[in-house]
This record gives structure tokens, C-alpha cells and sequence, in this order.
């Protein structure tokens, strides 16, 4: 019984750990838009203003 357990806490936890690196990749592409778009906002808004 000691193994069946023991391979449901592995289970476990390997789909706690595959959560965490699916958030992280998430939180990476996220964070990728958004540094895009404020790269696009300066681009527009802020080279403009500079060049004047």
C-alpha cells in the first residue's frame, strides 16, 4: 500500500511543480506584451516629442 501512496504523493506533487512553471511562463509572456507595448508608447509618444 506504502507504494501506491507514495506514487500518488509524486503525482502530486509533479503537478505542482508543472503549475508553477506554467504560471511562470504566463507570468513571462505577460510581462513580454507588456514591455512591448510600452516600447510601441515610446516609440509613438515619446520620439516625437524629442525630435521637436
Amino acid at each position: 500500500m506504502g507504494g501506491m501512496e507514495k506514487g500518488i504523493a509524486e503525482l502530486r506533487y509533479r503537478l505542482f511543480v508543472a503549475r508553477i512553471i506554467d504560471n511562470r511562463k504566463r507570468i513571462d509572456r505577460k510581462l513580454a506584451g507588456l514591455s512591448e507595448f510600452f516600447s510601441e508608447v515610446v516609440t509613438d509618444a515619446v520620439l516625437p516629442a524629442v525630435r521637436q
